[in-house]
């Protein structure tokens, strides 16, 4: 699955149901340079402009307040995050009913469930995104919702989880630069959230990690590098393990502040 991504990402002009691997035509489409960037820069952008468009003292667009705002602003990111990582559920699913070996059919078990709870999560933030006034625009705006697009297209265009890869398939002394540089930013952002510093560094690391997407994607579409086939060393399938710890750490984080916001509109503004 993810394989066949990666040579629909890498050769855009290729057809990508001629890979001998079965691709979902709408997460090829999904994947694709306009979308990813478009979701990943659009809740900057608005908040971007909920602080400039100023009037009389008052922001024309209060994303605190505003809940059809909330709700657009969310969307595009969650939405992305959620169909990809739903219909890799469904494609591990049948890998697990497909599979002949029993390690195998645990590990797409496994790797099923992960991807449907980062799906569920997702599509749930929508809903509670939308409703609850956040305490932290910045935070939502700048940090979260970039970062399930960012994390998500990384995701699927430098790791293949098949039972035939299960690698990291990057090449090329920049694009592992890359690759390595946004994970980095990503998860140095995601932890001071778990540490609750609250000093706007995970801003700046969100940024950096926005940045250096956009310019992986950018060259992954105008000069692509060609997938790892080779003999897969060991750390190359250490890789793909650590990135799926960052997506769990994200999407945790994701999880907890949706549950929290579910009791405060539910149970604590009902009281």
């Amino acid at each position: 699955m993810n394989k066949a991504i990666n040579v629909a990402l890498a050769y855009p002009d290729s057809d990508p149901l001629e890979s001998k691997e079965e691709v979902n035509t709408l997460e090829v489409s999904m994947m694709q340079f306009p979308i990813s960037i478009l979701s990943m820069i659009f809740p900057i952008a608005l908040y971007s402009l909920s602080e400039i468009l100023i009037k009389n003292g008052k922001p024309l667009l209060n994303i605190e307040e505003d809940m059809p705002l909330r709700f657009l602003m969310a969307t595009p990111s969650c939405l992305y995050s959620g169909i990809l990582h739903f219909i890799s559920f469904n494609n591990y699913r049948k890998e697990q009913y497909e599979s002949q070996s029993g390690f195998y059919s645990l590990l797409y078990f496994i790797l099923g469930t992960i991807f449907l709870l980062f799906s569920t999560t997702s599509l749930f933030s929508i809903f509670m995104l939308s409703i609850e006034e956040w305490n932290s625009k910045k935070v939502f705006s700048l940090v979260l919702l970039p970062s399930l697009v960012v994390y998500t297209s990384l995701l699927y265009t430098s790791c293949d989880l098949t039972q035939a890869g299960f690698r990291f398939t990057t090449t090329g002394t920049i694009d592992m630069l890359f690759d390595f540089l946004i994970f980095l930013c990503i998860s140095i952002s995601i932890a001071i959230i778990i540490l609750q510093k609250g000093n706007d560094w995970e801003i700046y690391f969100s940024i950096i990690s926005v940045v250096f997407a956009l310019i992986r994607l950018f060259k992954q579409r105008y000069f692509p590098s060609m997938k790892y086939e080779g003999p897969t060393p060991k750390w190359r399938r250490i890789i793909p393990i650590i990135v799926l710890v960052i997506g769990i750490a994200i999407y945790g984080i994701l999880g907890t502040l949706n549950f929290l916001l579910f009791h405060r509109h539910f149970f604590v503004n009902d009281q």
